[in-house]
């Protein structure tokens, strides 16, 4: 998962390096472990804006989470449902009460649909590992 203008290469980190991200960011920031933890995966395929399945990295840091004992969801706007090992997951809407849910969300592909400013303000905490969040917010960690 390549983005332009000097944004990070997903591919070049496997789904452990984000699972051990979120677990020590949730840690550091809330005291709070990863299992138990709701968390929400915003973009499962492989670029913005296109494609209509979920790409391989995506869903093994889906199953990863799970392992851990995760409460994770996501949301694409490309892929409405995905199975991970016989099991149905749906596409979350992004709703006020639904983001101030999550104890984290994981920006994994970067949908121009997304409006980052109220994502930063309803949600307690955001890894970016593309850096996308162009605005000083307390909430967002980046690579």
């Amino acid at each position: 998962m390549e983005s332009s203008g000097g944004k990070v290469q997903l591919e070049k980190h496997n789904a452990d390096f984000y699972v051990e991200r979120m677990k020590a960011s949730l840690w550091k920031r809330f005291q709070k472990s990863l299992s138990g933890a709701d968390i929400l995966i915003l973009g499962v395929t492989f670029q913005p804006d296109g494609g209509e399945k979920a790409d391989d990295l995506a869903l093994n840091i889906f199953r990863k989470f799970l392992q851990e004992g995760v409460a994770v969801q996501y949301h694409d706007p490309m892929v409405p449902a995905l199975c991970l090992d016989g099991e149905w997951f749906l596409s979350q809407g992004l709703f006020e009460s639904f983001l101030q849910q999550q104890d984290g969300v994981l920006i994994l592909t970067p949908h121009s649909v997304y409006d980052w400013a109220y994502i930063v303000k309803n949600t307690a905490h955001i890894f970016d590992p593309h850096n996308i969040i162009a605005f000083p917010a307390e909430n967002v960690e980046k690579i």
